[in-house]
């Protein structure tokens, strides 16, 4: 059975699919943070080295000592790191890493500069996966 029903245009097909899917793609990412901080899965120990302001974002630079297993490092991550003995994390995306030969990771990632719960230099954090 064929359809009469069609868009004038590739725009109005682009607006009614953007008011549609956009509110359900917030939630489901959503679900998945609140899903990440009630069940920590994976958390590693990382350290803090460098620390850079830019732009109201902050970049830092982070060390991994092992490499995790379950999971590989890519640019694409979204992180949740938590300071060793605090409860309060910050999310934080990956914006590059290098695998070290001791296997452990090199990796920069950036963090909004007003949810800074104090990351600074030689501190120690844990890091986890926020979606897997």
């Amino acid at each position: 059975m064929r359809s009469d029903f069609g868009f004038s245009s590739v725009d109005i097909h682009s607006s009614i699919c953007l008011r549609i899917f956009r509110p359900l793609l917030m939630m489901e990412c959503w679900a998945q943070i609140v899903k990440s901080k009630d069940e920590p899965a994976g958390s590693y120990p990382c350290t803090v080295h460098d620390r850079e302001d830019v732009d109201g974002w902050i970049d830092v630079d982070l060390s991994i000592a092992n490499k995790p297993k379950e999971w590989p490092l890519v640019e694409t991550d979204v992180m949740s790191l938590r300071e060793c003995g605090g409860n309060k994390p910050v999310l934080c995306k990956v914006q590059g890493y290098k695998t070290c030969e001791d296997a452990g990771y090199i990796a920069t990632a950036r963090c909004v500069s007003r949810c800074d719960p104090g990351l600074s230099s030689g501190t120690d954090w844990s890091i986890s996966k926020v979606f897997r």
